[in-house]
């Protein structure tokens, strides 16, 4: 009855060959040298000797190494040199790889220090070096060995990975497909998919980027609970799927990216948006941000609002409008109309404004559009000032713009213009060019009404009694 154990402890020796620790340095052997084929005593203790700790090892766990395994898909045609994994596990192993099907087993040498690997053991945290053998060059398969023992199997870009299988790799944290290289390109990623992610449930550092197969549309990282990083920019990924909680820190997002929802991420510092330094939102058409810091929501809403035709969500949120009130007035304009999204994700076309609650800091606001805001936003606080503790103020009449209109002809130059007034100045709008003007209220005299003469007086700095 023959099992993995016995081919690891018989078969493997002479028929694959093995790597001799009898020699410095040590040594890959041939088939060639079947010492137990030669059936005397030194010839089975030297076979024993070079393969010892795995033989050891085997005693326990041979077969669920060799089973419990990662296995992918290559595109890249590597050689030998450059197909090169660098391994690290959360308990003592014997770490092994093999580059294409039925090569054999290939076993670490060296940490990544560059220090040995004695007896093909490496310890819990050691981050080890397997380097194939030439025969790994035209072939398109990988196996690594003992998936559930491994937390980290290094930067798998080079190989240009595809149809993944994750297997039992319960204790991995970090897993690398793509690459920001100028120049990287792998045009295969998803053909199967990425099975097993979401076994992986220590899993905190998942890179896709520059990875546009376009069978790789979503990322589905629900059942991730501890992921920190994900990064798809230049990918062909349309929608990632982030738990409803967590210590997510860093999204990188690609442009085609069309479903932004991230929930309860406390700890979020680092957003990137393929397309954001050009403000080009135009593939985003759902948005939902509830208690997460540091998400550009401001620039979201104001350039892709009438994009949002999923639906809009905001819950919690914190930001600071400076004077710019724009977008106060996105969100109570018509192109935020029926755009609501329950606790559920689900749109409710019966609700006429999305649900937008938190807080909003403005240096000063028009009364009409604080009115306007108060009427529809019920929870949403706006404010331009906070009290000793850091604690928002009740906007007040010194924030308040107050809005009038003036209706008469002054000097000939002004007609039917807006002004807002407070304490300190005077707004005009001049209804010919749809130009604001601001004003010092104790003066008398504007200098840039008039389309010709670039002259005209305003002899009342308040309102006019007539207007």
């Amino acid at each position: 009855m023959i099992n993995q154990d016995m081919l690891l402890k018989y078969d493997a020796p002479w028929a694959t060959g093995f790597i001799n620790y009898s020699e410095n340095p040590p040594a890959y052997q041939t088939p060639e040298y079947k010492y137990l084929q030669r059936g005397t005593r030194m010839a089975q203790k030297r076979s024993f000797i070079s393969k010892r700790s795995m033989l050891l090892a085997s005693k326990y766990f041979a077969n669920e190494f060799l089973n419990n395994r990662i296995s992918l898909r290559y595109g890249a045609d590597l050689p030998a040199e450059n197909a090169v994994l660098q391994i690290q596990g959360n308990q003592i192993f014997y770490p092994a790889a093999s580059f294409g099907d039925n090569k054999g087993w290939v076993q670490a040498l060296k940490l990544i220090d560059g220090t040995d690997v004695i007896d093909g053991r490496v310890e819990a945290g050691q981050t080890c070096v397997i380097r194939s053998t030439s025969e790994a060059k035209g072939q398109d398969t990988l196996f690594i060995g003992g998936a559930k023992v491994l937390t980290d199997i290094g930067d798998l870009s080079p190989f240009k990975p595809y149809e993944s299988k994750l297997g039992g790799a319960v204790n991995l944290k970090r897993l690398i497909f793509g690459s920001d290289a100028p120049g990287y390109v792998n045009t295969r990623t998803g053909e199967a998919g990425i099975e097993g992610l979401s076994n992986c449930a220590l899993l905190e550092e998942i890179n896709i980027q520059n990875c546009i197969s376009g069978d790789l549309t979503s990322l589905d990282l629900s059942s991730n609970g501890l992921i920190k990083r994900v990064y798809t920019k230049g990918s062909g990924i349309k929608y990632v799927s982030l738990p409803a909680g967590g210590v997510l820190t860093t999204l990188e997002l690609s442009s085609n990216v069309e479903n932004i929802t991230i929930r309860n991420q406390s700890y979020f510092t680092t957003f990137t948006y393929q397309n954001a330094e050009t403000n080009n939102y135009a593939n985003v058409n759902k948005l939902w941000i509830e208690n997460t810091p540091n998400v550009p929501i401001v620039s979201i809403v104001n350039n892709a609002m009438e994009h949002l035709t999923n639906g809009v969500r905001l819950i919690n949120i914190d930001v600071d409008l400076g004077n710019d009130p724009f977008f106060l007035e996105t969100i109570t304009s018509n192109i935020a109309k029926n755009k609501h999204l329950d606790s559920n994700g689900s749109k409710i076309n019966s609700i006429e404004y999305p649900e937008i609650t938190g807080k909003v800091k403005i240096t000063k606001i028009r009364e009409s559009l604080l009115n306007k805001i108060k009427s529809i936003y019920k929870n949403l606080i706006v404010y331009a000032s906070v009290d000793a503790q850091g604690n928002p103020i009740e906007i007040n009449g010194n924030d308040i713009i107050r809005e009038f209109e003036i209706n008469y002809y002054n000097y000939g130059y002004v007609v039917g213009a807006t002004a807002e007034e407070n304490a300190q100045w005077l707004l005009y709008t001049d209804h010919r060019t749809d130009q604001e003007h601001y004003i010092d209220p104790v003066s008398t005299y504007i200098d840039d009404l008039d389309p010709v003469t670039n002259q005209a007086r305003i002899s009342m700095p308040t309102k006019p009694e007539d207007a």
